[in-house]
């Protein structure tokens, strides 16, 4: 395992190339392209966890907490992964507080970023998010790029300092 500034090269006979995932779509343009083929609905995805207005700024916040208000692709890539953890809990906030599921939600981190309060960025990608746009696909758990165990997973996505993965 290298650092993520260390560049490594593997021989092409232990690796093997697998598809290459779709460009993200934002949600208003596959909501516009869905609607002209004439297949659009209003309603998100069934895995996306309804919210209320303070679970919104409450994920919100979570997101710039785990991406530290990076990018937009980062911060949408951490809300897409919330919102299709239903395992986790049925509301944003069952989610966020569950047992082991973000450690600064428990031991105070999230209330600094609930003060300072969210970007526009980390509101942005959150309400995409719940709108259903994704740019994970079914990956549903994620840590810090710099501690994953890639060899472990059965396959993984590395979206800004993230690792999006399955087990």
């Amino acid at each position: 395992q290298l650092s993520a500034d260390t560049n490594g090269y593997i021989s092409s006979q232990y690796a093997s190339i697998g598809p290459v995932p779709a460009a993200a779509v934002d949600a208003k343009e596959e909501s516009a392209a869905l609607s002209a083929s004439g297949n659009g609905t209003s309603a998100a995805p069934s895995y996306v966890i309804s919210a209320t207005e303070d679970e919104i700024y409450l994920m919100a916040a979570c997101v710039a907490m785990e991406t530290g208000d990076d990018r937009y692709e980062d911060q949408l890539a951490v809300a897409s992964c919330i919102v299709k953890s239903k395992k986790w809990g049925k509301t944003i906030s069952d989610v966020i507080y569950a047992d082991g599921q973000f450690p600064g939600a428990t031991s105070g981190l999230l209330d600094k970023y609930l003060a300072k309060g969210p970007s526009k960025s980390c509101i942005k990608a959150t309400k995409d998010a719940l709108a259903g746009s994704n740019n994970i696909g079914d990956y549903l758990f994620f840590k810090a790029a710099k501690h994953a165990s890639t060899g472990s997973y059965s396959s993984y996505k590395i979206v800004g300092g993230n690792c999006f993965y399955k087990k």
